[in-house]
């Protein structure tokens, strides 16, 4: 068999167990009907699919990272306070909550495959939209545009990825998510290289959504299809729906502390301070080499945790 690189599954793995669904009658009891059947995708084809979706994890942070090398040059250009800076960065976090709900819901519709070129796509052009505005009006709309765009890629990619571990004999999403933090470093290495040869924003913003859409939609046919879901009995859904509500308080108070730490607001004010002393736009390269530093230790942090999980 043809090496795959090191995601490659090796040997065609043994059948994954069919997982029983319990019935509420009889606890512990599993019907032979209510089963989920296991992968048949072969050891090329998750291989594939895990290098694609690891290319989509890589294009989200680095064009994430774009929106966030240029919070600078939107205040800017609309000469914002820093109180109405803050309503624009409430656009994007506005729009992205609204959309989870409905965005999730399709997800599961259409599948993750699918989901994930569409949006990414979607978030490739809203990218473009938030440096093209010409009025500070129109660009708070825009920037919710954005966090949409963003929450359906995000939810996408990682339905995708749920799918791509489930086929695999190891795991993988700790490798997936560390692929976002690479791209969010490279995004802003590059953001930072672009701001230092006088590009323009809207020409930077370009090129980063044409990357994003080649890869959406490159990747696209080596995506696999959804693994089917039964319904399960209803202690177990409701079990489930306490734990997620659990993991989601855990997950907004582990993002509030990555908010006032690395990508978030005081990492934005300590780069516009900085500006404001250095008096001139090239220190604002030097000052953004935080978020690649703090997404290179995020990285090795993850790689590490990958390597404990084998």
């Amino acid at each position: 068999m043809r090496d795959n690189g090191p995601f490659a599954t090796g040997r065609a793995p043994a059948a994954r167990p069919a997982i029983p669904i319990m019935s509420e009658s009889s606890p512990g009891v599993s019907p032979p009907s209510a089963t989920c059947a296991a992968s048949t995708a072969s050891p090329g084809r998750v291989a594939s699919a895990t290098w694609g979706t690891m290319a989509l994890f890589f294009v989200n942070g680095a064009t994430f990272a774009t929106w966030g090398v240029h919070i600078p040059t939107i205040k800017a250009r609309f000469g914002l306070s820093d109180a109405m800076l803050s309503f624009a960065m409430l656009a994007v976090a506005g729009g992205a909550i609204a959309a989870m709900g409905p965005v999730g819901r399709w997800v599961a519709r259409v599948g993750s495959a699918r989901a994930s070129m569409a949006s990414g796509l979607a978030y490739a052009l809203a990218t473009v939209m938030i440096l093209a505005m010409p009025d500070f009006r129109l660009l708070l709309p825009a920037l919710a545009v954005f966090g949409m765009a963003n929450a359906a890629f995000d939810v996408g990619m990682n339905a995708q990825a749920a799918t791509v571990e489930a086929s695999r004999t190891h795991p993988v999403m700790s490798a997936l998510h560390g692929m976002f933090s690479l791209g969010g470093m490279a995004g802003a290495a590059f953001g930072g290289l672009m701001l230092s040869l006088d590009v323009p924003p809207l020409a930077h913003a370009a090129i980063m959504a044409g990357l994003t859409a080649v890869v959406a939609l490159g990747t696209a046919p080596a995506l696999l299809a959804d693994h089917p879901l039964l319904p399960t009995a209803g202690h177990h859904r409701d079990h489930a729906v306490r734990a997620l509500w659990l993991l989601g308080l855990l997950a907004f108070l582990g993002l509030i502390g990555e908010a006032r730490c690395t990508t978030g607001p005081a990492s934005i004010c300590a780069m516009l301070r900085w500006r404001r002393r250095a008096g001139s736009a090239l220190a604002m390269p030097h000052s953004r080499a935080g978020w690649p530093a703090g997404a290179l230790a995020a990285t090795a942090c993850v790689r590490a945790g990958a390597k404990r999980a084998h």
